[in-house]
C-alpha cells in the first residue's frame, strides 16, 4: 500500500463519460463474474474551478457499470455522472454553487 496509489483515487479525471467494450485485461477474472454485472458507485470529481471539495464525499456522484457476458468474452465498462440539477449547473458555471453535504461550503456558507 502507498499513498500515492491510495491518493490517485480522490484525484478528477476529465469530466468524461465511458462506454468501452474490449479493452485489455490483465490478470483474470473470476468466473463468479462472469453472466452478471458489477456496480460502482461514489464521488467521481473533486473540483470546481480552482476551488477543491473538503470531504471527498462532497464529490460528484458517479456511477460506474462492469458488464461481464455469459461464458466469457468481451467485458463492457461504462460511466455515467449523476447529472442532478446542481450538478448540471455547477458544471456550467465551473464552480461550486450548492455543496454542503459533508465538508465543502458554497461561496458564503
Amino acid at each position: 500500500f502507498l499513498w500515492s496509489d491510495w491518493r490517485a483515487n480522490y484525484e478528477s479525471g476529465v469530466e468524461e463519460e465511458y462506454d468501452i467494450t474490449g479493452a485489455d485485461i490483465e490478470g483474470e477474472i473470476p468466473r463468479a463474474l462472469w453472466g452478471g454485472s458489477l456496480y460502482r458507485n461514489g464521488p467521481g470529481n473533486f473540483e470546481r474551478g480552482d476551488e477543491r471539495v473538503k470531504h471527498v464525499l462532497d464529490g460528484d456522484g458517479l456511477a460506474s457499470l462492469f458488464y461481464f457476458p455469459p461464458g466469457g468474452g468481451r467485458v463492457r465498462f461504462v460511466s455515467r455522472f449523476v447529472r442532478t440539477e446542481e450538478f448540471v449547473a455547477e458544471s456550467e458555471a465551473d464552480a461550486m454553487l450548492y455543496r454542503s453535504t459533508f465538508g465543502t461550503q458554497k461561496p458564503g456558507g
